[in-house]
């Protein structure tokens, strides 16, 4: 009855437990028609939140290098979703919503039900220009993530109700577009730059 009466009847804490949708999630249909991905946003398997993502024999393990030599963070995805998109294991991808860009390589995996992609979060940002809202070229599903709380009671964020969707990065056309990003100017753990 306390916090029934501390939040003023909000109905995000009903009197009455019972389902309540999420903000953004497999729900919302509208913003399905845009961004049709439930993001998956687990720990990594081979960092511990941003620690060890410069361990170069961990990024051989888990990384997918590109054509350009870069290990780009791995985006795990049931091959229906990849098939539908036209994308194969391997391939370097741009995912994207309202929040963000990101760049991510594709792992293709049956362990994830249709229409759900993983993509870890702690990657080190490495942004392609100075601007705020550049694509991370390092992955970083955070990048993506919904900040808003879970709900009044509850201010941790949402990062699982996120949407996304995920289509094929030009490599080539990002390079000339960004040739100091590519070259490493604005990574975060630049020390020179």
């Amino acid at each position: 009855m306390r916090l029934y009466e501390h939040y003023n009847n909000n109905s995000e804490i009903p009197p009455v437990p019972h389902f309540i949708p999420e903000r953004e999630g497999h729900l919302s249909e509208d913003l399905k028609q845009v961004y049709p991905l439930q993001m998956l946003m687990a720990h990594p398997k081979y960092r511990f939140h941003g620690k060890y993502n410069d361990i170069e024999w961990l990024r051989e393990n888990y990384k997918v290098y590109g054509p350009d030599g870069y290990g780009y963070e791995p985006c795990w995805m049931n091959p229906i979703d990849a098939e539908e998109r036209g994308l194969s294991d391997g391939d370097i991808v741009l995912c994207r919503n309202d929040r963000g860009r990101v760049l991510a390589g594709v792992r293709i995996t049956k362990r994830l039900i249709p229409g759900v992609a993983w993509l870890s979060y702690g990657a080190w940002q490495d942004p392609l220009s100075e601007d705020v809202h550049s694509i991370d070229r390092g992955g970083d599903g955070n990048v993506l993530s919904n900040n808003a709380p879970m709900s009044v009671h509850h201010v941790g964020g949402a990062f699982n109700s996120v949407l996304f969707e995920v289509e094929k990065a030009d490599l080539d056309a990002l390079q000339v577009e960004y040739p100091d990003g590519f070259a490493g100017k604005y990574r975060t753990w630049n020390r020179e730059g």
